[in-house]
């Protein structure tokens, strides 16, 4: 999802639809995508 998000340049309803899940999915699974990511940069 945050490929397709940041480097594919789709929009929300774009990758719910590619993926047949509900908009507010793809929404809680970026955040939560987005916090790991930010974890492991500040773990190093």
């Amino acid at each position: 999802i945050l490929y397709m998000r940041h480097f594919a340049e789709m929009n929300y309803r774009e990758i719910a639809e590619s993926m047949d899940i509900p908009h507010g999915t793809v929404m809680s699974r970026l955040y939560y995508a987005r916090k790991a990511l930010l974890l492991e940069y500040k773990n190093g």
